[in-house]
């Protein structure tokens, strides 16, 4: 059985709301977009169920509600994004304008984009 989850009185002044901010990365196939209802409208339609039903089992934080949800088609030659030429998670180039600030930190070293934990200085031995 589940263990209930205390719910804690905190003062008004001392109330802060937070931002949770979830990056989803998922395939499409390029003519589904032209479709009426497609892959992107469905996550799009479904997202604020799907966290209004995650938000409503943690009572200790009260859903204040505004979710919102929004697609962008990723493009890889116009767009400060990649995959890690090592491990092949996404990452933003930190270093480049307009970083995608979901995206894990990397940098382009010998023009390959690799994230953090791949650069050469921490995969050195010590």
């Amino acid at each position: 059985m589940a263990r209930a989850v205390p719910t804690l009185e905190i003062p008004k002044d001392k109330k802060k709301t937070a931002l949770l901010t979830i990056g989803v990365l998922f395939e499409v196939n390029e003519d589904e977009l032209h479709d009426d209802y497609n892959t992107i409208d469905y996550f799009e339609e479904n997202t604020d169920t799907a966290i209004q039903k995650v938000m409503s089992i943690y009572k200790k934080h009260p859903y204040l509600g505004g979710s919102s949800s929004r697609v962008t088609l990723l493009d890889t030659a116009t767009m400060n994004c990649g995959q890690c030429a090592v491990c092949e998670v996404w990452v933003t180039d930190m270093e480049k304008p307009q970083p995608i600030l979901e995206f894990e930190p990397g940098v382009v070293r010998d023009g390959r984009l690799i994230c953090e934990d791949h650069l050469p200085e921490k995969c050195e031995p010590q």
